[in-house]
């Protein structure tokens, strides 16, 4: 790939990400086309030997009900109050919400399931590990957000360390970093894939 295509490229998953926010707003678009290439490598120049990515595969949670993950919020420091604004907000009339996770050629990309219905893409971006415990999704205007990780044989354990999604006024929405606890924080994922 080209450094005008991969530019090109990054510049228009930027674009896409500051645009659906980072509040998890569906993304009415197919990953590849938002640059990642569709042979499924990160891009950039190939080397002789790809690195291996110790994350790399589709994952899931169980089927998770809005209390377990108002509890999960909670339980890090959030208020009741803006807890189930957040979740009224987003999940209306839900009762329980599955999430994945497809980590694939530098892609981390999240889907959520709500009361059994279709899994829906809810957030992409690029990803990469930075070590043995930590993993930086997102690029700027929304990222990175670092988590840290663990995986157990195919289960995967995600912690929020940081999240670097600003909103218009500079400082991550609310709504953000109790989603992103959500996510991260209130179940593990499982490998399917």
């Amino acid at each position: 790939m080209s450094t005008r295509t991969l530019l090109a490229a990054l510049t228009t998953a930027t674009s896409l990400v500051a645009l659906a926010g980072c509040t998890g707003e569906p993304v009415a678009q197919d990953s590849t086309a938002a640059g990642a290439p569709a042979d499924g490598t990160a891009g950039g120049t190939p080397s002789a030997e790809p690195v291996a990515d110790p994350l790399a595969g589709t994952y899931q949670t169980s089927a998770m009900s809005l209390r377990k993950m108002a509890r999960t919020a909670e339980a890090a420091g959030f208020a009741t109050a803006d807890v189930r604004e957040y979740l009224a907000g987003n999940f209306p009339g839900a009762h329980e919400v599955e999430y994945s996770l497809k980590l694939a050629g530098g892609w981390w990309i999240v889907f959520n399931e709500i009361d059994g219905g279709s899994a829906e893409e809810a957030w992409a971006g690029p990803y990469h590990v930075v070590d043995a415990t930590t993993v930086e999704a997102g690029v700027p205007p929304c990222g990175p957000i670092t988590y840290g990780y663990r995986l157990d044989g195919d289960v995967l354990s995600l912690d929020l360390l940081e999240d670097d999604c600003p909103g218009p006024d500079g400082r991550v929405p609310l709504g953000e970093l109790i989603a992103q606890t959500i996510i991260s924080e209130t179940d593990t994922y499982q490998r399917v894939g």
